[in-house]
């Protein structure tokens, strides 16, 4: 099943090979083209409490299912358990244009950015595992063409256009021609 708006995760064959300084480059560049871009990071590591007696701890102590933590410089949501990628991208079905997502390697959710430490090339394969590019890992310009075409991405029309598109594509449930034409009628 695709998944609710386009997500390229980036994977390795090894450690410290670069996911992270690749999925941030990636992010900056499809920004600088216009694009709204959410990220989603998978750890194995364990998050760090909340600070013994803190408001969050003693909500979540309390039972709360979910603690959102708004500060001024941005907002934390912690949950019960780790959720699984599909989850994690809902979150960001109707505010964002896509997902770059660092790991979650043995998902099979949208497409993949796989990075190989031995050449220092990196392929980027579509949902249904077509190989789309490949090149060094540090050819950001030529993975975000990729993605913005693989995908359709619109990089045109007005910023009041696309987010109508992210709020039509949120109450649909996934972005698909339909949506772009019934906006578009509509407008």
């Amino acid at each position: 099943m695709p998944p609710s708006l386009p997500v390229v995760r980036v994977v390795a064959d090894q450690r410290n090979v670069g996911k992270t300084w690749l999925a941030r480059a990636l992010i900056e560049e499809l920004t600088r083209r216009g694009h709204l871009v959410g990220a989603v990071k998978h750890s194995h590591h364990v998050l760090p409490l909340d600070k013994p007696g803190s408001d969050t701890a003693q909500f979540a102590e309390a039972g709360a299912a979910r603690v959102v933590f708004a500060a001024a410089d941005g907002v934390l949501t912690r949950m019960g358990a780790a959720i699984p990628l599909k989850d994690a991208v809902e979150e960001l079905v109707g505010r964002v244009d896509l997902a770059i997502v660092e790991g979650f390697k043995s998902d099979e959710l949208g497409a993949t950015l796989r990075i190989e430490a031995a050449s220092g090339l990196a392929t980027l394969t579509s949902m249904d595992g077509h190989r789309v590019a490949t090149a060094p890992r540090d050819d950001v310009g030529a993975f975000a063409g990729a993605i913005v075409g693989m995908f359709e991405l619109a990089g045109g029309g007005t910023e009041v256009l696309r987010a109508r598109l992210r709020k039509a594509a949120a109450a649909h449930g996934h972005m698909c021609p339909g949506v772009t034409l019934g906006v578009r009628m509509a407008m």
